[in-house]
């Protein structure tokens, strides 16, 4: 993986994952167990308002190298949760870094169409290949008097 990527994609994920609440303090095989028994729930409403901590597990496993798991996590939580543009981003990372540049771009082109954020709209540029400029104002922060 090359060095860029990964920094693009451990920044990205180390947004994610807070998300899922206080994932971070939990070990990889507590995140596992936990993203297990969520998927294993036979309710789909209850599946999709726990999802989070799957998330947070398949971003862990992005930051680790564990690829094909992050891949495979990534994909059933944005089952039960598909507009989340975050994690849509992280696997079109993934799957570019992996060389697999069309199924990327797809997922890049989905982030790039409803995206609502400068940070999201980057990433999803730089996958796609293309430049990407806020239209944007930028404000100066207030300084203390």
């Amino acid at each position: 993986m090359n060095t860029r990527f990964h920094q693009s994609l451990t920044l990205l994920v180390s947004l994610v994952i807070p998300l899922a609440g206080q994932a971070g303090e939990k070990s990889l095989a507590d995140m596992e167990h936990e993203a297990k028994q969520i998927l294993s729930d036979p309710d789909n409403v209850a599946q999709r308002k726990q999802i989070g901590p799957v998330f947070a597990f398949a971003g862990r496993c992005a930051v680790t190298g564990r690829t094909n798991e992050a891949l495979k996590y990534y994909e059933q939580a944005l089952q039960r949760q598909p507009w989340h543009l975050d994690a849509q981003l992280a696997v079109a990372q993934l799957l570019d870094g992996a060389g697999n540049t069309n199924s990327a771009r797809q997922k890049a082109e989905l982030v790039f169409k409803y995206a609502e954020t400068d940070a999201l709209l980057a990433g999803a540029a730089k996958v796609l290949g293309q430049p990407f400029t806020t239209n944007l104002e930028q404000e100066a922060l207030p300084t203390a008097a």
